[in-house]
């Protein structure tokens, strides 16, 4: 099909697992991409940190008491609603580690527009990397919005210190 853009795979998937280092009690996080005019966060999702860890009596007797009880960060990423998908997934990846959202100085001049965006003095998760990488849950746009971070991310975009192993699993 003309323009598909096929992700080549590291070794064997997207992450290698093998390469995490996260502390014991703490999982990789859950990145939530909004999709097309949505609002990502916890005001209209609810309290979504309490369905991934439900606490059971049995974990109050056990695994809490003794501190192993792992959890999951869970990351609302916000992106702009009506963005192309290019400039969605460049917002994505600044949002999460932080700085100026760099377009590209091609894209920005065939879609007319400012190669610089948003700055996020602070990124979501500024420590992402193939070593700390994250999961991807998309809503709607938000599975090809990250889908699209991938390419752009094979592609060097964002610098030889993205690599796709950042990236763990994408569900959309």
């Amino acid at each position: 099909m003309a323009g598909t853009r096929r992700i080549p795979k590291t070794s064997g998937n997207l992450g290698d697992p093998s390469s995490i280092s996260l502390s014991p009690s703490m999982l990789p996080p859950l990145v939530l991409v909004e999709g097309f005019c949505s609002i990502s966060s916890s005001a209209s999702w609810g309290p979504f940190e309490s369905f991934l860890h439900p606490i059971t009596e049995n974990d109050i007797t056990s695994n809490v008491e003794q501190g192993s009880h792992k959890k999951r960060r869970f990351i609302f990423a916000s992106v702009g609603p009506v963005s192309s998908l290019h400039d969605r997934a460049c917002e994505l990846y600044y949002a999460l580690k932080g700085g100026r959202v760099d377009y590209g100085e091609a894209h920005s001049s065939e879609a007319g527009h400012s190669r610089y965006g948003r700055l996020h003095e602070e990124g979501l998760y500024p420590e992402w990397s193939a070593n700390n990488p994250i999961h991807f849950l998309g809503h709607s746009m938000g599975g090809p919005t990250i889908l699209y971070l991938a390419w752009l991310i094979q592609q060097g975009h964002f610098g030889k210190s993205a690599h796709l192993d950042m990236i763990l699993s994408v569900t959309s």
